[in-house]
């Protein structure tokens, strides 16, 4: 056996405590890289199954979901990793200074000291990497299993509005992923293991022997604050100098715990915006039974007008509506609305002089122009609510309706406008392929007046209720006593006029009816929201483990290499609960540099996201207080628990024996 490999191997067999945590950090950054691989093959698979090899007609834009958060995932699982294992061997080679001083002294050369702690890595990845991938395989499984239970009960929403479409995960093994995973860990580790190496194989054997090169000495005298000179007692002293003089041994954990801040504070304000833009686009209904008729189409560039044109396969028009809501009406007397909106087919050009300034102003028009364009809802209602709306607004049956209000996002607040003048009395919307429609209006509603329910998903500029209009969709909204039984008495009236619809695959007959509770329908809409805010509850899960590896490693290490110190400061004098504050300070100052690090780059990531998304939804600002907190009171949990544990057992040692062998 060669002379390093014999060195390395009885190092690792004295040292137990750090060499465990050396395989811990290699484990797990095995299991999260083989993890992430897993997940992503099983992924791959299912959209195979769905969409076909490449993935249909948005294949690159799949591939693109699928490897951007693959890469991001295993590049910052790669960086932890390497801070967390070059930690560990940093640590090791200013621990062996004085061997390493004793072996150059004896003959050992820069290259054999080198490959005393390369022998060391590999040793432990030997241990490490196959403990690793085995429960990584073991994370993915149960994982997988965990993402299928949740996808059983959005199957069951998604089943029934939109037929044939079910989503499940088979947890799925290829070879390659321990290859790669092995692969990347191994690497990780060499390079974590060589540059400490090569550090201390340019130190000289004197140097060595007296515990110098490893440290910065590069400052003679220590540089305290004036407060601390001023008022601070000598444990407090004592703690400042400690924790200047070992900033170097303390940066992982500083660097670790201040990425933790960071995730936590960002996964807070996410998971809020998540809600607030889970409420903002669930449908604002009263009513809590939606019965629901769509049809097919597509769009077109037309030759004649070069505008885009949409085609309805199976549009629907109002008197089969109207016959359908009188059915569906004498299952119980209950608040009731149906509407049906066109906000895509047409649109219309308004003179300025129609314009209201505040809605140049909100559209940001440059004034000047003859006229501007605008987009156009057409919104017809069931005759109840259509002829209510008529005498709300002072206009007779038959008449076309205006709601003049526009309500639109001024940077992340809610602007509300008068668009048009009381001039405006008539409008002539169009069509992509041409056509003209001349529509006179004969009432206009105003904010306050217009009822909730019309604040549909769409706010075109120009929103009009006429009586009649051939339609894409229609939605019967209701709140019936017996929810169960008017939703299977719903589905037998559709099937009476739409049997296609239940018997054919989704959309095939160019209709699809679906009859569904509002809660359920927005959970399936906000279910990529859902989805996303558990993968990154996970995601920070998974980082967190690695940090506070880290964490523990780092801290106990450095405090079981400062048993002489100990030992010597109670030879002069100290008693145990005066190091034991020594300690509690320098716990203190260590959490207060890495809040000092995380939290102002926390909150600028948390201004960041909230100028990102109000921008395209109207909330306000998402300041995570409460996680915020917490994460503070983690960071000085976690750190003075460490630091009191590991030097509880150090304070009770024999002082005498501890001062003769320097010993750890």
């Amino acid at each position: 056996m060669r002379i390093t490999l014999s060195l390395a191997l009885s190092q690792l067999k004295k040292k137990r405590t750090r060499s465990s945590a050396a395989i811990v950090a290699i484990m797990l950054s095995t299991a999260l890289l083989t993890c992430v691989c897993s997940f992503i093959v099983s992924a791959n698979a299912m959209l195979v199954g769905l969409l076909g090899e490449d993935y249909g007609e948005y294949g690159g834009a799949y591939m693109v979901m699928l490897l951007i958060p693959t890469v991001l995932l295993g590049i910052l699982i790669i960086i932890m990793s390497v801070v967390v294992i070059s930690n560990v061997f940093r640590i090791s080679a200013s621990e062996r200074t004085v061997q390493f001083g004793t072996l150059k002294c004896v003959g050992a050369t820069k290259k054999q000291i080198i490959e005393t702690i390369i022998y060391e890595s590999l040793l432990l990845s030997l241990i490490g990497i196959p403990c690793g991938i085995l429960l990584g395989v073991l994370f993915s499984y149960v994982g997988i299993g965990l993402v299928n239970v949740g996808f059983e009960h959005f199957n069951s929403l998604v089943y029934m509005m939109i037929n044939e479409v079910i989503l499940t995960i088979e947890f799925t093994f290829s070879w390659s992923i321990p290859v790669v995973t092995t692969i990347i860990v191994l690497a990780e580790v060499l390079i974590s293991a060589y540059l400490p190496a090569r550090k201390a194989a340019g130190i000289s054997a004197m140097d060595c022997i007296r515990r110098v090169g490893m440290i910065d000495t590069s400052k003679e005298k220590e540089q305290l604050g004036w407060l601390v000179r001023r008022y601070a007692d000598i444990e407090t002293l004592l703690a400042y100098k400690n924790v200047k003089r070992n900033q170097r041994n303390s940066r992982a954990s500083v660097l670790a715990l201040s990425i933790s801040i960071i995730l936590f504070v960002t996964l807070g304000v996410l998971q809020d915006i998540a809600q607030r833009v889970e409420d903002i686009i669930s449908p604002s209904m009263r009513q809590t039974v939606v019965v629901d008729y769509t049809s097919s189409y597509k769009k077109q560039i037309n030759e004649e007008t070069g505008r885009e044109e949409i085609l309805f396969t199976r549009p629907i028009d109002i008197s089969l509506t109207e016959e359908i809501t009188q059915k569906l009406k004498s299952y119980d007397d209950t608040d009731f609305l149906g509407m049906g909106i066109d906000l895509q087919s047409y649109f219309t050009r308004i003179p300025e002089k129609y314009l209201t300034p505040q809605m140049l102003e909100a559209l940001e028009f440059e004034s000047g122009q003859e006229e501007y364009e605008l987009s156009v809802d057409i919104i017809v209602l069931d005759q109840m609510n259509y002829e209510a709306i008529c005498e709300k607004a002072g206009a007779e049956p038959g008449e076309i309706v205006l709601l003049n209000h526009h309500r639109y996002n001024d940077n992340g607040d809610e602007g509300n406008v008068v668009p048009f003048t009381d001039e405006l009395r008539s409008v002539t919307v169009e069509k992509g392929d041409g056509s003209i429609w001349e529509i006179a209006i004969g009432g206009t509603l105003r904010q306050g007046e217009i009822p909730e329910d019309l604040y549909g998903a769409s706010m075109n500029e120009l929103r009009l209720i006429v009586p009649q209009a051939p339609m894409r969709g229609f939605s019967w909204y209701s709140s019936p006593a017996d929810k169960e039984g008017y939703m299977e008495y719903a589905r037998s009236v559709l099937a009476e006029y739409f049997p296609e619809g239940e018997t054919e695959e989704y959309m095939e007959a160019g209709l699809d009816t679906r009859v569904f509770e509002t809660d359920d329908f927005s959970k399936v809409m906000n279910i990529a929201i859902l989805i996303g805010t558990v993968l990154l509850e996970s995601f920070v899960i998974l980082l967190a483990i690695i940090g506070i590896t880290n964490v523990i490693s780092t801290i106990s290490t450095n405090v079981q290499m400062r048993s002489r110190e100990f030992a010597v400061l109670q030879s002069v004098g100290m008693t145990t609960e005066q190091i034991r504050k020594m300690l509690n300070v320098e716990s203190v100052l260590c959490a207060g540099k890495a809040l000092f690090y995380g939290l102002p780059i926390g909150l600028l990531i948390v201004l960041i996201l909230n100028k990102c998304v109000r921008s395209m939804f109207v909330m306000e600002y998402c300041i995570p207080w409460k996680t915020i907190i917490i994460s503070i009171a983690v960071v000085f949990i976690v750190i003075w628990s460490i630091i009191r544990i590991t030097a509880h057992k150090l304070l009770n040692q024999n002082i005498i024996e501890t001062i003769r062998t320097e010993k750890i």
